[in-house]
């Protein structure tokens, strides 16, 4: 009878001890569950919050993006235009000098206006 006992108390050990495995991997597989739901919200909410804060960054290099450009193109536009100046005074200068229609001195005052003539002539 002793051995009967004995094996008795062998198998509820056993039987215990499975249990108490079964059990604690059972709360271990809840606790792994609950900890990946609460991870997986987190990092939900963590995307949502830099979502924000990437679309203003977005936002923001863009409006700069645009004022310089801007400010290029205002650049550039000035420069064609004093380029353009500058053209239309060698011009001038160069008709003045040129001296093809007389002495180089404007006629002016109703006289043929804007033609050179010579003097005295």
């Amino acid at each position: 009878m002793q051995s009967h006992v004995c094996l008795l108390s062998l198998s509820l050990s056993f039987f215990f001890r499975r249990q108490k495995e079964a059990e604690k991997r059972s709360i271990d597989q809840a606790a792994n569950k609950r900890i990946e739901e609460l991870v997986a919200k987190r990092v939900e909410e963590e995307l949502e919050r830099r979502r924000e804060e990437i679309e203003a960054e977005v936002l923001r290099r863009v409006e700069e993006a645009k004022r310089v450009m801007e400010a290029q193109m205002l650049q550039e536009i000035e420069r064609r235009k004093q380029e353009q100046l500058e053209e239309a005074r060698k011009r001038e200068v160069k008709v003045f000098r040129a001296g093809s229609f007389g002495s180089g001195k404007p006629v002016g005052e109703g006289e043929g206006e804007g033609r050179f003539m010579k003097q005295g002539g």
